[in-house]
């Protein structure tokens, strides 16, 4: 949840504070490293793992599927700068978080627990 949460706290920043736009959808030709490309497959896994589970009330399931990416998404955060100086680069970084948020959303709605 904490990952989720500087996630979308980061997306929420730039949002209010830049006139830009998300689609949710990062272009994986502009990675610039390994964590990025990392992250990108972790959440077509989780994805594709979503489809597999399905929302029957697997709660414990999906906890677990969401948990298995907390690595991908700790070495992202450590070893990425969002906010690069190419705006281009930086937008696509956004894109990829915005991407994470929108796979967790779409299962349970992690912006509803306060104590985050």
């Amino acid at each position: 949840m904490f990952s989720y949460k500087r996630a979308s706290n980061i997306i929420f920043n730039e949002l209010k504070n830049n006139k830009i736009e998300l689609t949710g959808s990062a272009d994986p030709g502009l990675f610039k490293n390994e964590f990025e490309k990392i992250l990108y497959k972790k959440i077509h896994e989780i994805r594709k793992d979503f489809t597999k589970i399905g929302k029957d009330n697997d709660y414990e399931g999906i906890l677990k599927t969401l948990s298995l990416a907390k690595k991908e998404i700790n070495e992202f955060f450590e070893n990425v700068i969002v906010n690069d100086q190419d705006d281009l680069i930086k937008k696509n970084r956004l894109e990829l978080l915005q991407m994470l948020c929108k796979t967790f959303d779409n299962y349970l709605n992690f912006s509803k627990v306060e104590s985050l």
